[in-house]
């Protein structure tokens, strides 16, 4: 009997808690990933309604509440619209990259500087 506690202790114990503690990395991980997917599928959902707009649009037009001229501004102003939301995205993302490589010391302040205004500048 000995023999089996010791087995169960040295052996069939510390694989139950390793199992047990990768299970929640594990869990902890596909959250995360989950949580991101919901955000792109939020965001993707975004453009949907800009490019089903076109089609309600267009429904507009043809029952006259709107001319044709009205029809193509308001397709650029949602294609504008929505290539504001990724420009500003990308630009957060981009800001955050170089505010993260100044903070692990990459950059010094003056370069990290320098890096924004050229950020700014092409944005």
């Amino acid at each position: 009997m000995e023999i089996l506690w010791n087995l169960f202790v040295l052996f069939i114990l510390p694989v139950c808690i390793v199992c047990f503690i990768l299970f929640f990395v594990m869990k902890a991980a596909v959250e995360s990933a989950q949580e991101d997917l919901q955000a792109k599928q939020e965001a993707d959902n975004r453009k949907k309604v800009n490019l089903e707009d076109f089609g309600e649009l267009i429904k507009l037009r043809d029952l006259k509440v709107l001319n044709d001229i009205e029809l193509e501004e308001l397709k650029s102003f949602y294609l504008e619209e929505s290539l504001r939301e990724n420009e500003s995205a990308q630009y957060k993302k981009f800001k955050a990259i170089l505010a993260d490589l100044k903070e692990k010391g990459y950059f010094n302040e003056e370069q990290y500087q320098e890096k924004i205004n050229s950020l700014n500048e092409n944005s």
